[in-house]
């Protein structure tokens, strides 16, 4: 999925990576209460077809009895935002925090109508780091 930035920038949508529920004690859920199967990176793109800056996809880690998932990046009524999951062993229910957003006026395009291949753009970037 791609959508524009104002100030003329795009918003790429990476591929689609399923939730690491093995390594999880629950379904991660987003802010509003649905639950995440998957889970992506973002591309901030110039016109030119550079990756200005990357969204990367979550990452899960532990701190003694506490699970984290995150940061989970997710386009939501044209805005990109970004919350964190976390599940205490033996807690209460898992919880979502440290909501924010980070890009706002995103209005949703056709990867056709891109003055670049999206899919080029992702791939050239993901070879530059090896």
């Amino acid at each position: 999925m791609s959508w524009a930035v104002p100030g003329g920038q795009y918003l790429l949508e990476g591929a689609s990576e399923p939730v690491p529920t093995s390594l999880l004690m629950g379904e991660p859920v987003s802010p509003g209460g649905r639950v995440l199967k998957s889970v992506s990176a973002f591309f901030l793109v110039s016109p030119g077809g550079k990756v200005m800056k990357v969204y990367d996809a979550p990452w899960v880690s532990s701190v003694e009895d506490t699970l984290y998932f995150g940061p989970i990046h997710q386009v939501v009524v044209g805005q990109l935002v970004a919350f964190h999951w976390k599940d205490v062993f033996d807690g209460d229910q898992p919880t979502t925090f440290g909501e924010q957003v980070l890009l706002t006026g995103l209005v949703a395009v056709s990867s056709n109508t891109l003055p670049f291949d999206p899919d080029a753009v992702i791939a050239a970037y993901h070879a530059s780091r090896g």
